[in-house]
C-alpha cells in the first residue's frame, strides 16, 4: 500500500514537471524589436499575437512600452481556437501595463489575469462569455484594476444551459465606473470567491435614481464579499449588495479609500493607496495586507514618482 501511494505521488509530481516543461512564456512588448532577453525569443508587438502562438498552459506576460513608462495594449475577440484553456495573462514584475478598449473572451477553462489595468469607457471592461451548453471555469482575478469602464467592469456573460463556476476575485480594485456593475455574474454563476477588493465611484444617474451595483450575481447562487470596502456605489446601502450577492466577513460601508493619482490612469502611481488611509484598507484584507490592486508607496517611492512627474511635465511642453 505504502509502495503503490509513494508510486502515486511520485507519477503527479513528474506529471506536474513535464507539463510545465512544456508551458511556454511569451513577452510582449509594443514598439519593441530583436530578440528579448528573458527567453531568446523575438518580442511580440500585441497581446492578440502572443496568444495566437500560445498553447495550453502559457504565459503572456506584458511590458511597458517602448519609450513610455506604462504599456498600453487593446485585446478584444480572443476566441479564435476555443481549446486553448490555462492560459495567463500578467504583467512583467512591477511594469505599469493597460488593456484598454475591452477584452471580449469566449469561453474558456482555468484562465488567469494578474497586475493589470483594464480600461474601456464605451462597453465592458472584460468580458468573458459562454456559448449555449458551454461553462467557463476556473478563472482568477488577482491585483487588478477596473476603472472607468462604460459598462460593466468584469463581467461573467452567459445563457440558459452555460455556467460560469469557481472563479476568484482577489485583491482587485473596481473604481470609477459610470454604468451599471463592478463585477456582474448573470445567471448560473456559482462558487465565486471574492475577497479582499475595493468597490468605490460606481454610479450612474438615469433620471430618476443612481444605479450601478458593486457587485451583482443575478440568478445565481448567493455570493458573499469577504474583507471588502464599498462606498459611495449606486447599490450598497444595504446587507444585499445587489442580486445575490452579499457582504460577507469584516467588510466596510463607510471608509472612503483615497488615493495617490485617481485621475491619471497613465501614471505609475495610479490608485496606489495613500498612507493616509484608515487601518481597515491598508492591513485590512484577508491575510492582514492591504485592500485592492496597488499598495502605499514608499516614502522614497513617493519623491521618485514626483521626479518621473516632474520629467514627464516638462517632456510633453
Amino acid at each position: 500500500m505504502c509502495r503503490k501511494l509513494l508510486f502515486l505521488i511520485s507519477f503527479v509530481v513528474v506529471l506536474g514537471l513535464v507539463t510545465n516543461a512544456f508551458a511556454d512564456t511569451h513577452y510582449v512588448k509594443k514598439g519593441a524589436s530583436g530578440i528579448n532577453p528573458y527567453n531568446s525569443t523575438p518580442w511580440f508587438d500585441d497581446v492578440t499575437s502572443a496568444f495566437a502562438a500560445s498553447s495550453a498552459g502559457d504565459t503572456i506576460i506584458m511590458t511597458e512600452e517602448v519609450g513610455k513608462g506604462y504599456g498600453c495594449y487593446t485585446v478584444s475577440g480572443l476566441k479564435a481556437d476555443d481549446s486553448v484553456h490555462n492560459i495567463t495573462f500578467k504583467r512583467y514584475a512591477d511594469d505599469h501595463v493597460i488593456l484598454a478598449d475591452g477584452v471580449d473572451i469566449a469561453y474558456k477553462t482555468g484562465w488567469s489575469f494578474d497586475g493589470l489595468v483594464i480600461h474601456n469607457d464605451s462597453y465592458e471592461g472584460l468580458r468573458i462569455w459562454s456559448r449555449d451548453g458551454f461553462q467557463s471555469n476556473g478563472f482568477s482575478f488577482k491585483n487588478m484594476i477596473f476603472y472607468n469602464c462604460g459598462n460593466k467592469g468584469l463581467a461573467a456573460v452567459n445563457t440558459t444551459g452555460t455556467e460560469c463556476y469557481d472563479w476568484t476575485v482577489e485583491n482587485c480594485t473596481f473604481y470609477n465606473q459610470t454604468r451599471y456593475d463592478g463585477i456582474r455574474g448573470k445567471y448560473y454563476s456559482y462558487n465565486w470567491t471574492i475577497k479582499d477588493c475595493i468597490f468605490q465611484d460606481i454610479k450612474h444617474w438615469d433620471n430618476t435614481a443612481w444605479i450601478g451595483g458593486a457587485v451583482s450575481m443575478t440568478g445565481s447562487s448567493d455570493t458573499y464579499c469577504d474583507y471588502c470596502s464599498f462606498y459611495n456605489n449606486g447599490i450598497d446601502e444595504m446587507d444585499q449588495v445587489a442580486g445575490g450577492a452579499w457582504y460577507g466577513t469584516d467588510c466596510t460601508t463607510n471608509i472612503q479609500v483615497s488615493f495617490a493619482n485617481a485621475t491619471n490612469m497613465y501614471r505609475a502611481d495610479f490608485l496606489m493607496l495613500e498612507e493616509s488611509n484608515d487601518d481597515k484598507i491598508l492591513t485590512g484584507d484577508s491575510d492582514g495586507s492591504y485592500r485592492g490592486a496597488r499598495p502605499a508607496p514608499e516614502p522614497a517611492t513617493i519623491a521618485l514618482l514626483g521626479l518621473g512627474g516632474l520629467a514627464l511635465l516638462r517632456r510633453r511642453r
